[in-house]
């Protein structure tokens, strides 16, 4: 093999998708190569860790790459059931959306692991940061 791709906690992240009614054309027009005329890379630090997010295209969804620290954590089936549940309680949280967790095996690398959110500008329309940001003290 050259390389193969496994997701996590797939039927969660499906049910996620519907509640949102993101369908499988919607995801296979936004993750489309051929429609992909530039990556917008973006690398940034929170703390110590470092990430990189690249949006798609149409700026619809982006992919964040996992930091070790966090993956174990973030494939957990708990965490992601847990998230779940927060987002169908909570339908209008600000809390960005994860539509999935995976994994990139290649040949002679370290395995790359790396989750498809939605892109919060998408949703929100570009807001300032702190129009993003909503405490739920309840």
């Amino acid at each position: 093999f050259i390389m193969k791709v496994k997701s996590y906690n797939t039927d969660i992240f499906q049910r996620l998708l519907n509640l949102d009614g993101i369908t499988e054309d919607d995801l296979l027009e936004s993750l489309n190569p051929e429609h992909w005329t530039q990556f917008d890379i973006y690398p940034f630090s929170v703390g110590r860790n470092r990430y990189v997010q690249v949006n798609t295209n149409d700026q619809r969804f982006s992919l964040l790459l996992i930091q070790n620290a966090n993956k174990s954590l973030l494939r957990s089936k708990n965490f992601v059931e847990s998230y779940y549940d927060y987002l169908t309680t909570k339908p209008n949280s600000l809390l960005n959306r994860i539509y999935g967790i995976y994994r990139l095996k290649l040949i002679l690398r370290n395995d790359i692991y790396w989750m498809l959110v939605e892109n919060p500008d998408y949703r929100l329309g570009k807001t300032s940061y702190l129009q993003r940001f909503h405490l739920d003290f309840a």
